[in-house]
């Protein structure tokens, strides 16, 4: 395969110009006309836009696109509308008039830039509806982005960019996830802008699942966390978590155990007992969370496999829950960036050998705030740890936060926790499963050994052997 070669703004909209199957309309909120205008100084835009819209003034976006469920102009309720809006506008009325062949399109954005007063966090959401073939039922693709320039007109011009890459990306990149991700960014800088969510469906997107380009974008850097709901759709991380409680375990899940359904119900009864509320309680958010490490573990060559990575995400979800994939290396800056989405309290679940890490002073030697401000990192005043003992390997002896062993320094900063009650042993456990261990699990799958079943719970066990997950690619 070709290596892909990036082309500028001008490029992309030139090309999009000169073809002239491709035909439809632009509505840009909140940031001036900035994709449609590079359309037009490309040239040759009267083969592609059919008209170009702009209601800055709520009052007359109501009446084009009406009022959006949840009262907002910068969500993707509103883009929606006016996606459906413009596309079915277009179509109905030129569908008779242009020539056969056309692919009709609707591009859209609604964009919070920086503005004269406030100081609103700058973010957006941009999308197209279109025909990957005339006649074809429509496909769609979304995306959000936070935008990290300081200057509006900076703003501005990465949105016109990234509007561009999007409608070209739609039509020239729809079969290939990586380039289709990669085009995304062409000629724009991750200090400037940032892509943490993408939805994709219709028949455009019929050979690529829209979880596996959400991961691309946790892979080639783009964002540092996406976050699927019980279903497997991809929502966007902001909305989702903020003003919520967090639970958070971190694990393979390669299968899930019952291990780690333990580790889930032993934390959510401690969480919901200390912020004194029913664990049913909806400002709580249970985050089972995948780690790039993690995944790529399961590569002999250091890549994600997207197989295995579709199956995890389907078998946490069997089990009720949402998924979390992150690009933290570790807990203190996971902890740093879930704490500023959530402004809520927060709390892990970790086994004695993470907490342990924790408290590696020499884990932490190339950080410029070292051990102690890694470690405040982590225990910031709403963050607390739930600790999951373990049971040593052929030994009796049960392993908790109280009887690991530490140097005397990190002993002291741990007793200052305890002290502060930020550090708190799980001791409801089951104790069965503290002998059930990931690795042996998927070993004994992949051998064939039948021993597996009862280490995981019933719906993992019929979800594993009706797929046949895990298999061992001989």
């Amino acid at each position: 395969m070709p290596l892909y070669q990036p082309l500028t703004a001008r490029q992309k909209a030139l090309e999009v110009n000169i073809d002239n199957t491709i035909y439809g309309s632009f509505a840009e909120i909140g940031a001036g006309q900035e994709v449609v205008r590079n359309f037009f100084r490309a040239g040759g835009a009267a083969g592609t836009v059919a008209r170009s819209i702009s209601a800055y003034d709520m009052a007359m976006s109501d009446a084009l696109y009406g009022r959006s469920e949840d009262g907002r102009y910068v969500s993707i309720h509103r883009l929606h509308k006016m996606l459906l809006h413009e596309f079915e506008t277009v179509v109905d009325r030129l569908y008779e008039t242009r020539e056969k062949g056309t692919r009709f399109f609707a591009f859209a954005d609604t964009i919070s830039a920086k503005g004269f007063r406030g100081n609103k966090p700058c973010h957006g959401w941009l999308g197209v509806r279109f025909q990957h073939a005339a006649d074809a039922s429509s496909s769609e693709v979304i995306i959000h982005v936070k935008l990290h320039d300081k200057q509006a007109v900076s703003q501005y011009e990465t949105i016109g960019v990234l509007g561009v890459n999007l409608l070209h990306a739609a039509f020239n990149h729809n079969n290939d996830y990586k380039v289709f991700v990669t085009s995304l960014m062409d000629n724009l800088t991750k200090d400037s802008i940032e892509i943490d969510m993408i939805s994709a469906k219709g028949p455009a997107f019929s050979s690529i699942d829209s979880r596996i380009l959400n991961l691309e974008l946790v892979t080639q850097g783009h964002t540092k966390i996406v976050i699927f709901d019980e279903n497997g759709h991809i929502q966007p991380t902001a909305d989702l978590l903020y003003k919520k409680n967090l639970l958070v375990l971190r694990g393979s899940f390669r299968p899930p155990t019952h291990l780690n359904v333990d580790m889930l119900s032993c934390g959510l009864t401690k969480f919901a007992k200390d912020l004194e509320i029913n664990e049913e309680d909806e400002s709580i958010i249970v985050l089972p969370e995948i780690s790039m490490n993690n995944l790529r573990d399961s590569s002999d060559n250091g890549d994600v496999d997207s197989n295995d990575f579709l199956a995890r995400v389907d078998l946490v979800n069997a089990l009720g829950n949402k998924v979390m994939i992150t690009n933290y290396d570790n807990f203190y800056c996971l902890n740093t960036d879930l704490s500023s989405l959530a402004r809520r309290k927060l709390a892990f679940i970790l086994g004695v050998h993470n907490l342990r890490e924790l408290f590696n002073g020499e884990r932490f030697d190339d950080i410029d705030f070292g051990h102690l401000g890694a470690l405040g990192a982590m225990f910031n005043p709403d963050t607390k740890v739930y600790v999951y003992p373990q049971r040593e390997e052929n030994s009796k002896t049960l392993l908790t936060s109280k009887n690991m062993s530490l140097s005397e320094s990190a002993q002291q900063l741990l007793n200052y926790l305890y002290s502060d009650n930020k550090v708190e042993d799980i001791t409801d456990f089951v104790e069965e499963h503290l002998t059930i261990w990931s690795k042996e699990v998927l070993e004994a799958i992949q051998s064939g050994n039948l021993d597996w079943e009862d280490k995981v719970p019933e719906t993992i066990a019929a979800t594993v052997k009706s797929r046949n997950l895990f298999k061992k690619v001989s």
